[in-house]
C-alpha cells in the first residue's frame, strides 16, 4: 500500500512539474507579448503625440494665413485677388509709363548735350582761326611779307626760293631789304622810304659776288623773275657823313637817314652805296634852309614835310638850284602803324571772337543745365526701378498668401 502510495505520489509530481512548466511557458509567452504590447504602445503613442503636433501647427499656420488675408481684405476691401493686387498693377503700370518717359527723356537730353558740344568744338575752332589771324596780324614780318607778296609777287617767289635752297650759297644772303630793315621811330617811316624806293626795298643782298652770280642765275635766268641784288664789298663804316652830328644840331636836323634806320650791317652797307642814307639828313621841323643853300652842306635833305634836292651848274657862277617836292604817305613797306584795311580786319577779328566768346559761355551754361536735369532723369529712374523691385515683392508675397488661403478655405 506505501508503495502505491509512492508510485501515486511520483505520478502526482510528475503531472505537477508538467504543469508547472506548461504554466512557465504560457507565462514567458505572456510577458514577451505584454512586451510588444507596450512598445506599440509607445510607437502608438509617439506617433499620435506627432500627429497632435502637426495638427497644432497646422491649426496655428491657419490661424496665421486667416490673419494676414483678414488684414489684406481690411487694407484693400476687397477678397484676395488670383494674380496680386489690381492696384499693384496700376502702380506698376504708372511706373512703368513714368520709366519710359524719363528714359526718352534721357535720350533727348544726350541728343542736346551731342549737338551743343559739336557746337562748342566748332566755335573753339572758329576761335582758333580768329585768334590765329589776329596774332598774325600782330605779326610785323608776316605783315611785311604778306605786304611784299601783294607790292611784287615775283620777289615774293624767289624769297621762297631763297629760303628752300640757302644750301646753295657761300655766305648769308640777306632777303629784301624791306624785311631786313625797321625804322626805330614810326614818325620817320614815310621820310626814310621816299629816301629808300621801292625798287631799292624789293632788292636783295648778297655778300660775296660768287653768291651774287648764284642768285641771278638761279632766279633771273632759269626762273625768269624780274627782281634785284646787289652786292657792295664796302664795309658800313667806310661811308662818311658830309658835316658831323653837332652841325646837324645847329642847323635843326635829328640825324642823318642811316640813324633812323636798323638792319644788320651788310644790308645797311648797300643801302648807304645805293640810296646814300648816311649823307641826307632829316628834320620832322623847319631847319636852316639859306645857310644849307649858302654853304653848299648837303645835296640832299627832308625837313618839314618837304623834299629838297640841291644841284649846281658846272660852269659859271655855278649857282644853286633847289627842286622841293612834298613827302607822300606811302610807307607801303616800312611804316610802323596799320593800314585802314588791316585796323578794320582787326576790328572785325575781334568782334567775332568776342562774340564766339558769348556763344561759346551760353553753349557751356546750357550744357551745364542739361547735365545737372539728366543727374536728376538718371536719379528718378533708379528711384522708379527701386519702386518696381518693391511692387515685385510684394506681388509675389500676395500671391503666396492668396494661394495658401485658397488652399485652407
Amino acid at each position: 500500500e506505501l508503495e502505491t502510495r509512492i508510485a501515486q505520489s511520483d505520478g502526482n509530481r510528475r503531472q505537477i512539474q508538467d504543469e508547472l512548466a506548461t504554466a512557465d511557458r504560457e507565462a514567458r509567452q505572456q510577458t514577451a507579448r505584454f512586451e510588444r504590447f507596450e512598445t506599440t504602445q509607445r510607437d502608438l503613442t509617439a506617433e499620435l503625440d506627432d500627429i497632435k503636433k502637426r495638427a497644432q501647427r497646422r491649426r496655428e499656420n491657419i490661424a496665421r494665413l486667416r490673419t494676414e488675408i483678414a488684414d489684406l481684405e481690411a487694407a484693400h476691401d476687397l477678397e484676395p485677388p488670383d494674380d496680386g493686387s489690381r492696384e499693384l498693377a496700376q502702380v506698376g503700370a504708372e511706373l512703368n509709363q513714368e520709366k519710359l518717359k524719363m528714359t526718352n527723356e534721357i535720350i533727348q537730353l544726350q541728343d542736346e548735350q551731342k549737338a551743343l558740344t559739336r557746337t562748342g568744338r566748332q566755335l573753339s575752332s572758329e576761335m582758333t582761326r580768329s585768334d590765329s589771324q589776329l596774332r598774325d596780324l600782330d605779326n610785323v614780318e608776316l605783315q611785311r611779307r604778306e605786304t611784299l607778296r601783294r607790292f611784287n609777287e615775283d620777289t615774293f617767289r624767289a624769297l621762297e626760293w631763297l629760303e628752300q635752297n640757302r644750301k646753295l650759297f657761300k655766305q648769308h644772303v640777306f632777303s629784301p631789304v624791306c624785311l631786313e630793315a625797321s625804322v626805330r621811330d614810326a614818325r620817320y617811316a614815310n621820310l626814310i622810304e621816299t629816301v629808300v624806293g621801292a625798287s631799292t626795298l624789293r632788292t636783295f643782298v648778297a655778300q660775296s659776288e660768287e653768291d651774287y652770280h648764284t642768285f641771278t642765275r638761279e632766279v633771273n635766268d632759269r626762273q625768269r623773275l624780274r627782281v634785284d641784288i646787289v652786292c657792295f664789298r664796302r664795309a658800313l663804316d667806310s661811308f662818311q657823313a658830309p658835316q658831323p652830328r653837332d652841325t646837324l644840331q645847329r642847323l635843326g636836323f635829328d640825324g642823318y637817314v642811316l640813324d633812323f634806320i636798323e638792319a644788320p650791317q651788310a644790308v645797311l652797307a648797300a643801302l648807304c652805296g645805293r640810296d646814300k642814307i648816311h649823307e641826307i639828313p632829316l628834320a620832322l621841323g623847319r631847319v636852316d634852309s639859306d645857310r644849307i643853300e649858302q654853304q653848299q652842306l648837303f645835296r640832299e635833305y627832308i625837313a618839314d614835310g618837304t623834299r629838297f634836292t640841291i644841284s649846281r651848274g658846272r660852269y659859271g657862277t655855278r649857282a644853286a638850284t633847289v627842286v622841293t617836292s612834298r613827302v607822300r604817305p606811302n610807307a607801303r613797306l616800312l611804316s610802323a602803324g596799320e593800314s585802314d584795311e588791316v585796323r578794320a580786319t582787326r576790328s572785325r577779328l575781334h568782334a567775332e571772337l568776342d562774340k564766339l566768346r558769348d556763344q561759346l559761355a551760353a553753349s557751356e551754361a546750357k550744357m551745364k543745365k542739361l547735365s545737372v536735369r539728366e543727374q536728376k532723369v538718371r536719379d528718378g529712374h533708379r528711384a522708379i526701378e527701386a519702386r518696381e523691385e518693391e511692387l515685385r515683392l510684394e506681388r509675389q508675397r500676395v500671391s503666396k498668401l492668396t494661394a495658401a488661403w485658397e488652399r485652407e478655405k
